[in-house]
C-alpha cells in the first residue's frame, strides 16, 4: 500500500524559493566579479596603450595648412618675387601678391616695375586646397639706385592663426585626460568589486544551511496561567504555643482577715 505523500507547507514552498533566489543571486555576484577581475586584469596589463588610446584624440584633427614665404630681387624700380611657400595637408592652389602700391599679381613667381621710389611692404598670401590661407610680408625699397636681394617674413596678423596650440597643449591635456580617465575606471572597478562581493554573499546567506528551528504555535485559548507567588529570602520562625494577650486584674477582691 503507498504511503500518501504529504503535501508541501508554507515553510516548504519558502525554503524552495529562497533555495532559487539564492542561486540566481550568487551566479549574478559570481558574474560580477568575474567581469571586474577580466576588466582590471586587461587595464592593469597594458596600462600604457590605454592612455595612448586615450591621449590619441586629445588633440585637434583640424588639418594643417600652408606656410608662405618668398625670396624678392630689387633692381631699380623693378622688383622679382619667387614664392617658395610650404603646403599643409592639402596642396597649394593659388598665390597672390600685393606689391604695396595698388598692384597685385598671381602666380608662384612674379614681377612687376615701380612708378616711382617705393618704400613699403610686398605680401604674399597662399590658400590650399582646404581653403586655408597664410602670408608672409618683405620690406622693400626701390630706388633707380637700389639693388637689394632678401627674404620674407611672417605676416604678423598671422602669426597667432599659425601657431599650432595644440601641438603645445595637446599632449598636457591628453595626460591629464588619461589620468582622470583612469582613475574613473579604478574607481568603476572598485565599486563593481564591492557590489559583486554583497551579491555574492547575500546569495550564499539564502542557500547556506540552517540550523533546524522548532517553531510552536500556542493559542490563546489554550494559555493556562498559573500563578507564581514571590518566595521569601528567609523562612519566619513562629513560636510553638498560641498567643495569648495578658489578663486584666480580677475586680472587687475581698482583703484577707487579720491575723489573730
Amino acid at each position: 500500500m503507498a504511503t500518501p505523500s504529504t503535501p508541501p507547507t508554507r515553510e516548504h514552498r519558502r525554503e524552495k524559493t529562497e533555495l532559487i533566489s539564492g542561486f540566481i543571486v550568487l551566479g549574478l555576484g559570481i558574474a560580477l566579479l568575474i567581469a571586474s577581475f577580466v576588466i582590471a586584469a586587461g587595464f592593469v596589463s597594458s596600462p600604457g596603450a590605454f592612455l595612448r588610446s586615450q591621449t590619441s584624440g586629445s588633440g585637434t584633427d583640424q588639418p594643417s595648412g600652408p606656410r608662405a614665404s618668398f625670396t624678392y630681387n630689387v633692381t631699380g624700380l623693378d622688383i622679382e618675387v619667387h614664392s617658395n611657400s610650404q603646403q599643409g595637408d592639402a596642396s597649394i592652389t593659388s598665390y597672390e601678391w600685393d606689391f604695396g602700391d595698388g598692384s597685385s599679381a598671381s602666380g608662384q613667381n612674379a614681377m612687376h616695375t615701380y612708378p616711382g621710389d617705393f618704400s613699403g611692404y610686398v605680401r604674399l598670401t597662399v590658400r590650399d586646397g582646404n581653403n586655408k590661407e597664410n602670408s608672409a610680408i618683405a620690406s622693400v625699397q626701390a630706388s633707380p639706385s637700389v639693388d637689394i636681394r632678401g627674404n620674407s617674413m611672417t605676416d604678423p596678423g598671422d602669426i597667432a592663426s599659425s601657431f599650432d596650440f595644440s601641438s603645445v597643449f595637446g599632449p598636457i591635456v591628453g595626460a591629464v585626460s588619461g589620468v582622470v580617465i583612469a582613475l574613473l575606471v579604478f574607481t568603476g572597478l572598485f565599486t563593481m568589486w564591492l557590489v559583486g562581493a554583497s551579491i555574492t554573499k547575500a546569495g550564499w546567506n539564502l542557500i547556506k544551511p540552517k540550523p533546524e528551528m522548532i517553531r510552536v504555535r500556542v493559542k490563546p485559548k489554550d494559555l493556562e496561567v498559573e500563578p507564581v507567588y514571590p518566595q521569601a529570602a528567609a523562612p519566619v520562625a513562629y513560636p510553638s504555643q498560641a498567643y495569648s494577650p495578658p489578663t486584666a486584674p480580677p475586680q472587687n477582691l475581698q482583703e484577707p482577715p487579720p491575723p489573730p
